[in-house]
């Protein structure tokens, strides 16, 4: 019995452009260790640097030469991963940090030789009064995707861009850490993978208490 098999063939600088946005290597000519991927996050601010104004709310990548604003964007999530950072507001810089996990069964392994830098699961940790759980305000776990960006926008001067397939990283959490596993991860057919669907990105405005505003992602297999 013969069968017939189609091979996907891809380029040396595509090999390499996967294993960077999966955190294999480093960026093509990069120049050094210090070379990021763009990140897609909502714009906080009402004017960009050069003082254009800019809607709050919207998606734009970061770390881009002239950034590209959309009131919705699609990802295709190619990894998942986790991370436990601990931000010292005084300082202003990251204290500890742990190894990037898979899931929750790996054991996150912080640079000070103990686990989850030091804060307990979220099981202890609403167990415990109010004023020791303040003690871990400052130690946030992330769930950090790696995707492909596609959508139609627009820069800070009103002119029509198209981003296609940019490779970029997703920092989420507090509010934007759940909607990603509750609205898209648990939608998926049993035994799919989540890199064989793309995600369509809004974000909804989110009045706290005190007044303050953030805006939460909302994901749409």
């Amino acid at each position: 019995m013969s069968s017939n098999k189609e091979v996907s063939v891809i380029s040396k600088e595509d090999e390499a452009k996967i294993a960077m946005i999966l955190g294999a290597k480093e960026a093509p000519n990069s120049g050094g260790s210090n070379a990021r991927l763009p990140q897609l996050k909502t714009n906080a601010k009402r004017k960009d640097p050069q003082g254009r104004k800019i809607e709050e709310g919207l998606f734009f990548l970061s770390g881009m030469d002239e950034p590209v604003y959309a009131e919705e964007v699609n990802i295709r999530v190619l990894s998942q991963m986790f991370q436990w950072i601990h931000y010292d507001p005084e300082e202003n810089k990251v204290a500890n940090k742990t190894l990037l996990i898979p899931n929750f069964r790996h054991e996150a392994r912080d640079m000070q030789g103990s686990i989850r830098c030091g804060k307990p699961t979220s099981k202890e940790l609403k167990d415990l009064p109010k004023a020791k759980q303040a003690e871990y305000k400052d130690i946030k776990c992330f769930r950090q995707l790696r995707v492909l960006v596609n959508y139609e926008g627009k820069d800070a001067d009103g002119n029509a861009v198209t981003v296609e397939n940019e490779p970029a990283i997703m920092l989420l959490k507090g509010s934007n850490f759940n909607p990603f596993e509750d609205e898209f991860l648990d939608k998926l057919p049993r035994g799919r993978q989540m890199h064989e669907y793309t995600a369509k990105i809004s974000a909804t405005k989110t009045k706290g208490t005190g007044g303050n505003i953030w805006w939460v992602m909302n994901f749409d297999p």
